[in-house]
């Protein structure tokens, strides 16, 4: 009897912990080598780049039910894609240059929306503000995706997941575009 209610309680244990977890995606913080080859070198040599994270990007949350559970970060991989695009731009990222590029997320809503038609949409907006010597300019970029959930057929979970992570870079990378572009614009 007493090895019996032992061998449940590991089963209920592995039931609960295998079920219960979240599984960490994989956001890469570097800029895919093609973005690299036709990112124009700024006129200016040096930059200053100043970053400010979003508290809710350090970790969001998708609990979509049992074994659907995933949870990823912004603030690190875009902070990195920014900073590979400005080395990749200029010669110097600095703390003491004029030349100032100023970033910051200011919206983050993560909407996770259960059931057979669920899934997961993540809406950002983002300030830039660039300044070269004594002129400054700002605009904000929103972008947003949307991903559903692929209930009902095989290796659904991955496929979900694979989505999110896919959506997730590819959202960053429009924003990382569409800063090199301002930069770009406003002669840096």
């Amino acid at each position: 009897m007493r090895l019996r209610n032992i061998v449940l309680l590991g089963l209920s244990l592995v039931i609960l912990i295998g079920c219960g977890g979240s599984m960490m995606l994989v956001i890469p913080n570097t800029l895919p080598y093609e973005l690299q080859q036709i990112t124009k070198t700024a006129q200016a040599k040096d930059i200053t780049f100043n970053f400010r994270t979003h508290p809710k990007g350090d970790l969001i949350l998708i609990n979509l039910g049992p074994m659907w559970n995933s949870q990823y970060q912004i603030n690190e991989p875009f902070r990195g894609m920014l900073l590979e695009l400005l080395q990749t731009k200029f010669t110097n990222v600095t703390e003491n240059s004029s030349n100032r590029l100023s970033v910051q997320i200011k919206d983050l809503q993560s909407i996770v929306v259960k059931g057979l038609q669920g899934g997961h949409t993540l809406k950002m907006a983002v300030s830039v503000e660039v300044q070269k010597d004594e002129d400054k300019n700002s605009k904000t970029l929103a972008y947003s995706f949307d991903a559903r959930c692929p209930y009902g057929i095989p290796h659904a979970n991955e496929i979900f997941r694979t989505r999110i992570e896919k959506n997730v870079r590819d959202m960053l990378l429009k924003f990382v575009v569409g800063i090199d572009k301002y930069l770009d614009s406003n002669r840096m």
